[in-house]
């Protein structure tokens, strides 16, 4: 009896998937390669995972700056506790066994406590001065590689990428996002080092002069920064709504006013009003429950601040009423705890702030690691079409295979649906319809030579038929100044193009007089 031998379904899936993987793994090896040539201060880039991601865009320079602003922002805490610690001794100096101090001995107390407060302010000064240049001018250097990473690579997606983002939601993400970003890890983990710095050093001081009333104080903590902790968590999943929505309202409005004179002649601005007010009601419901879950967490550390009052009063004055605690001690344990406690509420708005900072960096990250259909990275492309069938009831063409000679002009030529602007948007990576930027016409000429090595002067033989030749102001699409003839006379997208010396142009539905002026300029 024959045997029958199931193919191995799983073994194949298994094999897609690991090439898919390496595909992917492919990919993104050239992301990378793309950012290290885009940001040449970077001899190599290995992302970093979670909150670090940001350390991969430093340079030795950067982390050693880093090195600094944390020891910095750590030895800001040692003034804090000196003070604490100066103030006991001062009280016990104005009042020694029950008794208030000589004048001489007042003064003398009171000339040390200033002197050392002098220095203490000094020091506290310089040690912030250098965790807080340090952050700042690291942050900005690996911010502004971010940037251009997060640039380079959404111009590099596929078009179908920008029917979902657009410029207004690419903006956002760019000024808004990353300037988050900036000051999350600039300021907001300085300070978060410099309060958890303040909290161990307070309570090793609180602990030492009075273990009893420092444990007893120390009871708060837990109320003091797990509630807050929790409400903050809370309004995490909507601060993150909150920021797709705004992105797809600046989506929205970029595109209402891009089309603004269209808005006007349909009177459609009731309706988008609508619309656009639809955005800020969602914005405005998650923006209500963030500010409650923050007042709630602010009113909640206040109340530990009250607390810690009531308990040092009480025990304090049994500690020093029975057991012979003397007031010194008992006010550098209480201002020790106190400079804790303020520590952790500090910690806590921080924490948030620096939350608000990871999400916009893990959505920058998102971007700037999405693998798209078209690898525009990828220098071999393709030179044949591999027998394309396009579905059209009349006038198709099936299994379609064309090979593309370079230094030829190549047209397809066909009835109406027969297929041309399919192929046309298959080779093209992106295709650009001929907008035109604020500025004048030279600039809109010219803008294709931006960081190109072989910038050259435009020609400015036509420039007379306009009134103030190519320096005649337009203002983008809402220009009046160049009619639909005037555009064509002028060639502006065509000049856009030959500008550049592109090694490929492709042209969809050329005009008989930009097919003449490229027959009469074409040399090779």
């Amino acid at each position: 009896m024959p045997m029958v031998t199931a193919p191995a379904i799983g073994s194949s899936q298994s094999q897609d998937r690991y090439a898919l993987q390496a595909a992917d793994e492919l990919v993104k090896q050239r992301q990378y390669a793309s950012i290290i040539k885009n940001v040449p201060e970077l001899k190599k880039f290995e992302p970093l995972p979670g909150v670090l991601y940001f350390l991969s865009y430093a340079t030795r320079a950067d982390l050693i700056l880093y090195a600094l602003g944390l020891v910095g922002s750590l030895c800001c805490a040692l003034p804090t506790i000196l003070v604490d610690y100066m103030y006991g001794q001062w009280t016990s100096g104005l009042v020694q066994n029950g008794r208030t101090g000589s004048p001489e001995e007042i003064r003398m107390v009171s000339r040390f406590t200033a002197l050392i407060m002098l220095a203490t302010g000094l020091g506290f000064w310089v040690f912030s001065s250098v965790f807080f240049g340090c952050f700042a001018l690291a942050s900005s250097r690996m911010c502004a590689r971010i940037r251009i990473a997060y640039i380079s690579s959404v111009t590099a997606q596929d078009s179908a990428r920008f029917e979902s983002v657009g410029a207004g939601e690419v903006g956002s993400r760019l000024a808004k996002g990353i300037r988050c970003l900036q000051i999350g890890i600039r300021e907001i983990l300085g300070f978060l080092l410099w309060s958890i710095g303040t909290i161990c050093s307070s309570l090793v001081m609180a602990f030492k002069v009075s273990p009893q009333v420092g444990g007893v104080l120390f009871g708060i903590f837990p109320f003091a920064g797990i509630l807050p902790y929790l409400s903050t968590e809370f309004s995490s999943r909507p601060f993150a709504k909150i920021s797709r929505m705004e992105g797809h309202a600046a989506l929205f409005l970029e595109q209402v006013l891009s089309t603004v004179r269209i808005v006007k002649v349909l009177q459609a601005s009731d309706t988008l009003v609508s619309v656009y007010d639809s955005y800020l009601r969602k914005i405005e419901k998650d923006g209500n429950i963030v500010v409650l879950s923050k007042g709630f967490a602010f009113s909640t550390a206040c109340f530990s601040v009250f607390a810690a009052y009531a308990l040092c009063f009480y025990r304090g004055g049994v500690r020093v009423a029975y057991h012979g605690l003397s007031s010194g001690n008992l006010f550098t344990s209480f201002f020790s705890t106190y400079s804790a406690i303020f520590a952790v509420i500090s910690i806590l708005s921080h924490l948030t702030m620096l939350h608000e900072a990871f999400a916009a960096q893990a959505q920058v990250r998102a971007e700037i690691e999405r693998i798209s259909e078209i690898d525009y990275q990828n220098p071999a492309g393709l030179t044949t079409l591999p027998s394309v069938n396009l579905g059209i009831k009349r006038g198709h063409y099936n299994k379609v295979s064309k090979k593309l000679t370079a230094g030829k002009v190549t047209a397809f030529v066909g009835a109406s649906g027969s297929g041309k602007f399919t192929l046309v948007a298959l080779m093209a990576t992106v295709l650009q319809d001929p907008a035109l930027f604020a500025g004048s016409i030279l600039d809109n000429v010219a803008i294709c030579l931006t960081g190109t090595p072989d910038e050259y002067a435009a020609d400015r033989k036509n420039e007379a038929r306009l009134p103030e030749g190519l320096d005649t102001m337009i203002n983008g699409m809402k220009t009046g100044l160049l009619s639909g003839g005037q555009r064509q006379r002028q060639w502006l997208a065509v000049a856009r193009a030959l500008v550049r010396r592109s090694n490929l142009l492709i042209l969809e539905r050329v005009p008989k007089s930009t097919s003449d002026l490229s027959l009469k300029t074409r040399t090779s």
